[in-house]
């Protein structure tokens, strides 16, 4: 089984890129603090590049800034690619199915100064309907069960 869960925060600005078949597509990399510490007495991190396709990659484009910490789960994969000299690259990968932003930010494309409307919990519970029980206009006794 090939599966990678990972906590951290983005480091890079978000670059949301578009196939030629019209899939967004969204490369950045994730700071995962280790649980020990080294020889100095700091935690240290690793850098992994994750990548975001479709719906995913447009959601983490819109509500997970850089810094933003997220939670991902995904496939580990390593590919090779040739660059422009001729010479073959290695990259290794997590290419990311699920994903859960940890801290709540508002979308890149909202007006921070616009404070967003919230209704009272209060209002929601009122103002949702009553539903009527089916069953009270029928009278029912215990020989009517039959059980």
């Amino acid at each position: 089984m090939n599966k990678v869960i990972l906590t951290g925060n983005l480091i890079k600005d978000n670059v949301l890129r578009v196939t030629t078949n019209q899939t967004s597509v969204l490369q950045n990399t994730i700071a995962v603090r280790r649980n020990v510490k080294n020889d100095k007495g700091e935690y240290e991190s690793d850098f992994i590049t994750l990548v975001f396709w479709g719906q995913k990659a447009e959601y983490i484009n819109n509500y997970a800034p850089k810094g933003s910490k997220i939670e991902v789960v995904g496939r580990w994969q390593q590919r090779s690619y040739q660059d422009n000299q001729g010479n073959t690259k290695y990259v290794n990968e997590c290419v990311v199915e699920e994903c859960s932003i940890l801290n709540s930010t508002k979308p890149q494309e909202q007006n921070a100064e616009q404070p967003q409307q919230v209704t009272p919990v209060a209002q929601v519970v009122q103002s949702t309907p009553t539903v009527s029980n089916p069953f009270n206009d029928y009278s029912f006794t215990d020989d009517d069960l039959p059980f």
